[in-house]
């Protein structure tokens, strides 16, 4: 962050204008950078219930812009629905003091940044083929914007004795059957 000073000197007789403005300067990915060819991905299988896949095709998110996601869904129980669905992103915070006199000591807090709830809409984002294996479910494209604020989020870091990172977490509501309503948790690192 810098304070940038502009002064007009004025003749003898007249005061000197002064402005001054905080600048802060934020560091981001160039849109070529490899970090954004990696993808994040997370699949699994319940067993007998569902068989779910999200992934957002860019690991690394660039300041300020939004995070894309797909979610897919195919339900191996008869009469099970996909109910609400719940994102979080969470920021982590690890701090580490080392000294010679003490040993060292680590703190860690994390932060909820920002939340969204999707629906699944069964007419509206249900695929006869979500691969080339042929299998049919449910597909959700959703976008999530990071905020653009520093007090709101900040940026990941690796320095010695502080790290900051930040996960994308979901749970998805499931209705069963027989009335009882189940949870589906993924957590991924982006």
């Amino acid at each position: 962050m810098y304070k940038l000073k502009a002064t007009v000197a004025r003749g003898r007789l007249a005061h000197d204008l002064h402005a001054y403005k905080h600048v802060r300067i934020i560091r981001t990915l160039d849109s070529a950078a490899l970090e954004l060819a990696h993808a994040m991905t997370v699949e699994n299988v319940w067993p007998n219930k569902v068989e779910y896949s999200l992934q957002i095709p860019q690991k690394a998110v660039i300041f300020g812009t939004n995070i894309q996601i797909e979610m897919r869904f195919t339900l191996l129980l008869k009469g099970l629905k996909i109910g609400k669905i719940y994102c979080t992103l969470v920021e982590m915070h690890e701090w580490t003091i080392f000294s010679l006199h003490v040993n060292e000591r680590h703190w860690k807090k994390s932060r909820d940044i920002a939340n969204w709830t999707f629906e699944m809409n069964e007419e509206e984002h249900y695929q006869d083929m979500l691969n080339e294996d042929g299998q049919d479910g449910w597909m959700l494209n959703e976008t999530l914007p990071v905020p653009k604020s520093l007090k709101a989020c900040m940026q990941d870091v690796e320095t010695p004795g502080i790290k900051i990172r930040h996960k994308v977490k979901f749970v998805v509501t499931l209705h069963n059957p027989d009335g009882h309503i189940s949870e589906v948790r993924m957590l991924g690192e982006i």
